[in-house]
């Protein structure tokens, strides 16, 4: 389950939920930092055994170090936004390297799953409109990332 409501788990979860239970992840949405700090306060408070964060679509900086450093969060997933040209909010290089390093130094897995259609590198948009080509072009900067970095 995926939320941007993390203050509302609490009250939504069954009542022999205790902390959480084994077999169920639950994952945060958020965009950019204002988002992350909103939301993460309240998402690393409630009762959940494994927390995974989504910056999807990540259309601002966003820094998770000191959410990280809980040790709460297990996975930080980023992906860009699927919209046509005229409206698509960016997604930044630069921005995702600094997503999986963060990660990455505190031994947090990181997934990049979709660079949407518009990921600039280098000054060029190598985003696709095509979820498929999307999909593709996430998994080789990933494997970019986990090479270089």
């Amino acid at each position: 389950m995926t939320t941007k409501r993390p203050e509302r788990i609490k009250d939504c979860v069954p009542s022999d939920w205790g902390d959480g239970w084994e077999h169920v992840h639950i994952s945060i949405s958020i965009e950019n930092q204002e988002y992350a700090d909103k939301r993460l306060k309240a998402f690393l408070e409630a009762p959940v055994k494994h927390r995974e964060v989504f910056c999807s679509p990540l259309i601002g900086p966003i820094s998770l170090g000191k959410y990280l450093d809980t040790g709460l969060i297990k996975c930080v997933n980023v992906g860009g936004e699927m919209a046509p040209t005229k409206d698509v909010r960016p997604i930044r290089y630069e921005r995702v390297k600094n997503l999986y390093l963060e990660a990455k130094e505190r031994n947090i897995e990181f997934y990049f799953h979709q660079c949407g259609s518009m990921f600039l590198k280098e000054g060029k948009n190598i985003g696709k409109w095509n979820l498929k080509e999307q999909i593709k072009c996430a998994e080789k900067v990933q494997h970019e990332l986990e090479r270089t970095c």
